[in-house]
């Protein structure tokens, strides 16, 4: 389960730090069934998340030609400090990056 994890987070997440040691693990997708499945799975693991609809515009321009959105995004967040120092002991990320700003957040 945790390998899992940490490859969908390695593909769809991020690592964020802020002042004081405070910081986040965001895991977004369109898809919010298979997020709910994550975050059950790091319920049986004791790490407690949240999932919130991302506000996003409705438009957006990809090589100068303007496109609509057709999907909601969904996000996954991990922001209790003692979940986030769990996350990083029990799946961590495999991608390098992402992997250090863990290691910034003691």
């Amino acid at each position: 389960m945790a390998a899992f994890i940490r490859g969908f987070a390695d593909a769809e997440g991020s690592a964020d730090k802020y002042e004081h040691n405070l910081g986040r693990i965001e895991i977004a997708n369109t898809n919010l069934e298979l997020l709910l499945y994550v975050q059950r799975s790091l319920e049986k693991l004791g790490i407690h998340s949240k999932i919130y609809p991302q506000r996003m515009k409705e438009y957006f321009v990809i090589d100068g030609e303007r496109r609509r959105r057709r999907k909601k995004v969904y996000r996954l967040n991990i922001q209790r400090k003692s979940d986030i120092i769990r996350f990083r002991e029990l799946i961590n990320f495999a991608i390098t990056r992402k992997r250090q700003v863990l290691e910034l957040l003691k």
